[in-house]
């Protein structure tokens, strides 16, 4: 049996009380002191009810499960979890062998970062509320119970220091290694509340003395590579990336985050689409993803030199939001003092959760092949809608109109109507493109940012029957038609919403709002039912694309219509599910896990990365995992500075081309909100997108509905992409010709085989 070098050190066990005189020695104060606990307990010994095999394995490892694939073993004295893979006979263990990297053995501390079966978030809210202490399972004080399950065991963590009592539950089933923490077995005390579990924190541990990268979600996929250990700045910071939307209670933050305001520019941070990490160590390697509870998870990734001599990733799993509360507020003459504090729920989240750790081997263990893993695994669980069709279709957004502020008297401003909609389709079907995805923008009373006007058509742009003709055209010409809203926002100058009733309440008993308390954020009911509505007054076959539900989750504290983010999450995949059943094509932005099952086309599917200090190479993980189920759009062809560039990153992406096109041209928003369309006039454009259409529908015929299988970067300029019909594309975005695998590839330009 090889070992990765996380493999658990043999080491002397030390007794109790000896352990806890080692930590004070290392780490100063005792645990009790440093904590603010409700009065320190003696540690107790380590019980069992296992019947363990002690055949299996020496040094303490005992087995505890079994799988054609898998075995499992469990260090009980000194809390380690470790996995045999049978095939590729290589262990992964929840312990890093220092010394096996030719380092010195950690102090107590340092041990635990990398030792951990898990780590406690909590807060002291009698000592320093919203202050937030991490403490781990291999340095804390805490007493372990553990009783069999099938195929699996539970272990029982008390932390007596902190009166926090939790179970986590370790089975092997046919995904591999699976690990829950059942809610119902989590207690606490009055003072020390839990925050959050990390688990696993220090399974994926690696260096540069490894060979192999961590896959993580970021945009469409970002690998760290072992290898740039050296080129990161000194002390990279860690990333904390939160699955289906970003954690924060600043709402200008937060639109900026999601980009629900249509900014220009791509939101940044992104945000985590899928709930997955993966890991590629030495030719193997395993994907981990949360299969329960996703949305209120976050992916923490450590570089190399943050804290250890590790690369570290791990899933964190919430159970309580901070907020900010006004404490005191002085008001003298026109100055005022203001201060706040940060507080937390009282009650903890009532959420189960689950992680599964899939092991791969070989090339399966390639980003690729944990994109080929994800894939089927969405497929067989039903999570991933077949939309894909042979022919790509041009996905055409059109941007009707926009109300201008004025000072005197606001102003509507058309920049296409519906008629003049039929005209550009009209001018398309000309040019041979048979085949149009076709989104109507600002096309409703109001216009584009009147963000409670869901119904009727604007009459300057030619009223609901103007849009019962232009879907009549679309219809007779085998066009499909969506319109676009932004069910989630509210704007008071608008009206049309109840504060009461419909807004957001964060923690702190305040709506969701801007300083001015001109945007609210709507509760998911709001949102479901806005959605709804619009869905029963929209023509009999007209899509509904809907901004923001598919880019993320929050949460909602107003009792009536309380929700965390699992909550919003669910409420949100029923909407588009009572959608679908309605009878409507749905059209999701930006991807997130619970609408692909429901989805028929994506957009605003990010094609980069957030560009952080970890990120070395940005890899098409979350196109490979969606490609050939469900047609997807990045970047407007007419609003990217090369076009020559634009068009082979959506080749290497597998996107749809895509424009966002007006009939009247783009100076006419120039004073608007929506000023971002500086170059959309159709005349410009039409002939343009009708030769990529029917570029991609010839020389790339083959792609469209089948699985991209293989990604790899075969130089600095060359990229090669399999896919399952065993068409190859070979991209070259040198400025000189290229040539691979006895391919000769022209200079800005591509071949397929």
């Amino acid at each position: 049996m090889r070992f990765f070098n996380n493999k658990p050190p043999k080491r002397r066990r030390a007794a109790g009380a000896a352990l806890l005189a080692a930590l004070a020695l290392a780490a100063g104060p005792a645990p009790s002191a440093a904590i603010g606990g409700e009065g320190a307990a003696e540690p107790k010994a380590v019980t069992t009810a296992v019947p363990f095999d002690d055949s299996e394995d020496g040094g303490g490892f005992r087995k505890v499960a079994e799988t054609t694939a898998l075995k499992l073993f469990y260090n009980e004295e000194e809390d380690v979890l470790r996995v045999d893979d049978k095939a590729a006979d290589v262990s992964w263990s929840s312990r890093t062998d220092w010394t096996g990297y030719g380092l010195e053995e950690p102090n107590p501390m340092q041990n635990s970062f990398t030792g951990s079966m898990l780590s406690l978030t909590f807060t002291d809210v009698v000592a320093n509320e919203g202050k937030l202490t991490k403490v781990y399972s291999a340095l804390e004080d805490n007493t372990r119970t553990v009783e069999a399950m099938d195929n699996g065991i539970a272990v029982n963590y008390d932390f007596s220091l902190l009166h926090i009592q939790l179970t986590l539950e370790i089975t092997l089933d046919d995904e591999g290694l699976c690990l829950r923490l059942p809610q119902d077995k989590i207690t606490e005390g009055e003072r020390n509340l839990l925050m959050a579990v990390e688990l696993l924190p220090g399974f994926a541990s690696s260096n540069n003395q490894d060979t192999g990268y961590i896959l993580y979600p970021d945009g469409c996929g970002a690998l760290l590579k072992y290898e740039n250990a050296a080129y990161r700045p000194n002390g990279a910071s860690s990333v904390s990336l939160g699955v289906y939307g970003a954690y924060g209670a600043d709402i200008e933050d937060y639109f900026q985050s999601t980009g629900l305001l249509g900014n220009l520019e791509p939101p940044q941070p992104y945000t985590a689409a899928l709930p997955l990490f993966g890991v590629r160590k030495n030719g193997n390697g395993f994907l981990a993803y949360v299969s329960e509870g996703a949305a209120q998870s976050k992916i923490n990734l450590s570089p190399q030199g943050n804290s250890t001599p590790f690369n570290t990733a791990a899933f964190e799993l919430q159970y309580r939001d901070t907020f900010e509360m006004i404490l005191s507020s002085i008001s003298a003459g026109s100055s005022a003092d203001v201060q706040k504090g940060t507080k937390v729920d009282k009650v903890r989240m009532a959420q189960d959760y689950e992680v599964h750790y899939a092991f791969l081997a070989g090339q399966d263990s390639t980003y690729s092949g944990m994109a080929r893993h994800y894939r089927q695994y969405l497929l067989d669980n039903g999570l991933l809608n077949q939309a894909a069709s042979a022919e790509a279709p041009l996905a055409l957004d059109l941007f009707c109109g926009i109300t201008e502020d004025r000072m005197l008297m606001d102003h509507f401003v058309k920049a296409t109507t519906f008629r003049q909609s039929e005209e550009i389709l009209q001018s398309l079907l000309d040019k041979g493109v048979t085949s149009q995805q076709v989104t109507l923008k600002g096309w409703a009373k109001g216009g584009y940012t009147r963000f409670t006007s869901q119904w009727p058509a604007e009459g300057s742009l030619g009223g609901s029957s103007g849009l019962k003709s232009l879907h009549a055209f679309a219809g007779e010409n085998g066009l499909s038609l969506f319109v676009q809203n932004t069910p989630l926002l509210a704007n008071s100058a608008d009206g049309g919403f109840s504060v009461r009733r419909e807004a957001v309440y964060t923690a702190n008993t305040l709506p969701f709002t801007d300083e001015e308390n001109e945007l609210y954020l709507l509760h998911p009911a709001a949102v479901s039912e806005r959605l709804s509505t619009l869905a029963n007054k929209l023509p009999e076959g007209i899509g509904i694309s809907s901004e923001g539900i598919g880019r993320t989750v929050y949460a909602n504290y107003r009792e009536a219509s309380f929700s965390m983010r699992e909550g919003t999450a669910r409420q949100w995949a029923d909407a588009l599910s009572a959608l679908k059943q309605g009878g409507r094509s749905v059209a999701s932005e930006y991807g997130n896990q619970y609408t692909l099952a429901y989805s028929d086309r994506l957009y605003n599917v990010p094609i980069e990365t957030s560009q952080t200090s970890l990120s070395d190479e940005t890899v098409p993980f979350y196109q490979m995992v969606v490609h050939g189920s469900i047609p997807y759009t990045a970047n407007a062809g007419n609003l990217f500075y090369d076009e020559d560039l634009q068009k082979l990153q959506w080749i290497e992406f597998g996107c749809l081309p895509y424009y966002e096109l007006t009939y009247e041209r783009a100076s006419v928003l120039k004073y608007t909100a929506y000023n971002q369309l500086y170059t959309s006039y159709y005349g410009d454009w039409v002939g343009k997108a009708a030769a990529v259409w029917q570029e991609f529908n010839t020389r790339l015929a083959g792609t469209w509905d089948s699985a991209m299988t293989e990604h790899e970067r075969l130089s600095a300029d060359v990229v090669k992409v399999s896919y399952e019909s065993g068409k190859t594309v070979y991209i070259n975005y040198g400025s000189s010709p290229a040539a691979a695998d006895g391919q000769s590839i022209p200079a800005m330009d591509y071949v397929v085989v």
